[in-house]
């Protein structure tokens, strides 16, 4: 059975403050002058859920489409937690290259989001890039804690090409392994991309 953790796309969705609202706006309707019908759509590349390359950061950083689609399908360890703690590190697989934390509820559908999600500290950020992980996922849309004007964990994370997932629905996943499919769009030479993130108990 697989596990839809993606956001749905819509005009009523949260996004980042500074981000662009999403907009679908009609091209052609099917009728009387038109067989099909097709829409114009305005989004961000970090529209819902979403990865960031590390060009997100860094101008000369790794674009999302000469990232390999390895990073994005495969097995991935789901972690949940009340604070992110150092003494949470032994209970993730020493094994594990992608994890996804679940930090935050139900968010990131709520609206009010900004207000009350938590987010990854760098110290923390720190000892998962000692794992040559592949991946890090959270429930939030944004992996940076709240008010940080320096954007340390996502410096940490990218640098070392670790891909950020962002903007997860896990509400209904437990704890363990799994088998993770996230695929970005191709998009050549851009800083990120929505995905349709899904899960598969293993």
């Amino acid at each position: 059975m697989w596990f839809d953790i993606s956001m749905p796309i819509d005009s009523s969705m949260p996004t980042y403050p500074s981000d662009p609202q999403f907009l679908a706006k009609p091209h052609k309707l099917g009728g009387i002058n038109s067989r099909v019908t097709l829409h114009q759509l305005e989004l961000g590349t970090h529209t819902g859920t979403h990865v960031d390359a590390p060009l997100h950061l860094f101008p000369a950083g790794i674009p999302i489409s000469n990232i390999s689609l390895d990073t994005f399908i495969g097995p991935c360890y789901v972690l949940s937690l009340d604070k992110f703690s150092l003494d949470l590190l032994p209970k993730l697989p020493q094994n594990a290259r992608r994890v996804l934390f679940k930090a935050n509820g139900e968010l990131p559908l709520k609206p009010n989001w900004l207000e009350v999600y938590q987010g990854m500290p760098p110290e923390f950020a720190s000892e998962l890039v000692k794992r040559e992980l592949l991946l890090v996922g959270i429930d939030a849309l944004s992996i940076e804690e709240r008010e940080r004007p320096i954007l340390e964990t996502h410096q940490l994370l990218l640098e070392k090409n670790i891909i950020i997932l962002e903007g997860l629905n896990l509400t209904s996943i437990d704890d363990g392994w799994y088998f993770l499919s996230a695929l970005p769009l191709s998009l050549t030479g851009l800083d990120g991309s929505p995905v349709r993130a899904i899960l598969k108990k293993n």
